[in-house]
């Protein structure tokens, strides 16, 4: 995928596309920063954002999207996905060839077991 690591867990993907690492054995990424790069995809999920994680129920890493955009989708095991951006607002989920072959039907929404396999970005409006 890229990206430069901007802080001991945080890989910024590209913009303001930012992935939040969970250390082995941890079910969230832990504030490493002291709050400056705090991470969204917490609990709650902040309001405005899909976020995506590496696995089910909500845990493991997670990559945080707010402005409208492509999101490139690095696993391919279950995870789990919150859709809590502006009401109504649909997340679709492209494969391999950029084609949404499924969208979420609109905030808010959410998948505590959802299977990333054949997801290859999100597209979060």
């Amino acid at each position: 995928m890229g990206g430069k690591q901007v802080a001991a867990n945080v890989i910024d993907l590209g913009g303001k596309n930012l992935m939040f690492v969970a250390l082995p054995g941890e079910a969230h990424p832990r504030d490493m920063t002291k709050g400056a790069l705090a991470d969204p995809c917490g609990s709650p999920v902040a309001y405005g954002y899909f976020c995506a994680y590496s696995g089910t129920n909500w845990h493991g890493t997670s990559i945080p999207m707010y402005g409208c955009g492509r999101y490139r989708i690095p696993w391919t095991a279950d995870g789990s996905w919150v859709d809590n951006q502006t009401t109504g607002t649909v997340a679709n989920f492209l494969d391999d060839s950029g084609v949404s072959r499924w969208n979420d039907g609109g905030a808010f929404n959410m998948d505590d077991d959802a299977p990333w396999y054949w997801v290859h970005w999100v597209q979060n409006c």
